[in-house]
């Protein structure tokens, strides 16, 4: 009951904090979802939905960055996903990072948005502000949160992540987590902090900022 009013609470504080930052109207601009495409093997039709999020960081480049467990193994209607795209634009992994969830896509065709996002300049604390924003699924509009950093070093499952204290919305995977002065501090990996939470979770786990420091490097 107690999670179930956290998340409660912590939705009501997202919807009133989109009017209060400067970042949402960037991050409108940098973010979008990534589609995934399945095609019936009988028929050939192919059915396109939205199961994550991509964030334009080199658009000279046209790469793209998410959470790397959005485009393995996706499965659906016990088929694998045979193509991704972005806007309807076919987009191909051309780095992954299994051991910390990070990937970098490009698009096959001369297509980018001209907006993208820059990695901060300074370290995360505890206690610093956060905003992030993201696509569930099928959803068209995307959904912005508010939060703060709770730890930058936590162990989960033999990994270390840190913990933003705003709810985590399946198909928000490698939505950017940015910081007051909208610049890239991680990428959202997981939700966690509810054991009977199916789509949303009170806490979300994001990249450690060191990792997303060296892996910055194939971006350029």
């Amino acid at each position: 009951m107690k999670i179930c009013f956290l998340v409660l609470f912590l939705f009501a504080q997202a919807v009133t904090a989109t009017a209060q930052s400067g970042n949402a109207t960037r991050l409108q601009r940098a973010v979008l979802p990534l589609q995934f495409a399945v095609t019936n093997p009988r028929s050939g039709l192919k059915t396109i939905g939205t199961h994550c999020t991509v964030t334009s960081i080199n658009p000279a480049k046209r790469l793209w960055l998410t959470a790397a467990h959005c485009i393995l193994n996706l499965k659906t209607e016990r088929r694998y996903a045979s193509a991704y795209y972005v806007a309807w634009h076919e987009v191909v992994p051309i780095r992954i990072d299994l051991t910390h969830d990070l990937a970098i896509l490009r698009s096959v065709d001369k297509w980018s948005i001209p907006h993208a996002l820059v990695i901060a300049k300074d370290v995360p604390q505890v206690g610093d502000r956060v905003e992030m924003l993201g696509y569930g699924y099928a959803r068209i509009d995307p959904f912005y949160f508010l939060g703060y950093i709770v730890t930058t070093n936590f162990e989960f499952y033999g990994s270390r992540i840190n913990v933003v204290a705003f709810p985590a919305i399946a198909g928000g995977s490698g939505g950017p987590i940015v910081n007051e002065n909208g610049q890239l501090i991680g990428v959202l990996h997981i939700g966690f902090g509810c054991e009977t939470c199916q789509y949303v979770s009170p806490l979300a786990g994001i990249t450690t900022f060191d990792t997303l420091q060296t892996f910055w490097q194939y971006t350029r």
